[in-house]
């Protein structure tokens, strides 16, 4: 029997993703993701109450407990492991909401339960969605950035994973793989 057809994706995200360093470990990812303009517009729809083309106090806050507060419960898409193991992920820090030419904008930080060392090996960070309902892609100019390291001491690599694959495995998403200098 054939299945029903899904049609999927309902939503496209752009991501670039900042990996956050605390004496020389890594303690959060923080994310900026750009929405497509079709989801960008019933965004506004919803939460640009005074209609100015922006998200003032008030709007951000009801997008961030309405919206963005959902996405707790699928650890905000975010996925980080280091020698196989995945690593926990806290509530969401400094989210932030703005629109600009019609697109919405989140930027947020997701601090890790506990500090990784990649002193001890590769530290890998994929960000997407198992149900393949919103889709989300790496920045293609700038989609990784480092910080609290110096300029230099981490490299990237942007690899499909086939452990990653979801959507019944029809879809492998990137995964972004960095290595650090010992110091």
């Amino acid at each position: 029997m054939p299945r029903p057809g899904d049609a999927h994706p309902h939503v496209w995200v752009t991501t670039m993703i900042s990996f956050v360093f605390q004496d020389g470990k890594l303690v959060a990812l923080r994310q900026a993701w750009a929405f497509d303009d079709f989801f960008s517009a019933s965004l506004i729809a919803e939460f640009d109450n005074n209609k100015d083309g922006k998200f003032d106090a008030a709007e951000q806050g009801a997008l961030a407990t309405k919206a963005f507060a959902a996405l707790r419960e699928y650890d905000y898409f975010s996925r980080v492991r280091q020698g196989g193991q995945l690593a926990t992920i806290k509530n969401a820090e400094n989210f932030s909401a703005s629109l600009t030419n019609g697109l919405v904008f989140y930027g947020f930080t997701l601090p890790l339960g506990a500090p990784l060392d990649p002193a001890t090996g590769p530290i890998t960070a994929g960000v997407y969605d198992e149900s393949f309902f919103v889709d989300i892609a790496l920045d293609e100019n700038d989609p990784v950035k480092f910080d609290g390291v110096p300029s230099g001491a981490c490299k990237y690599a942007v690899r499909e994973d086939p452990a990653d694959a979801i959507y019944d495995g029809l879809v492998i998403p990137p995964s972004v793989t960095i290595e650090c200098v010992k110091s």
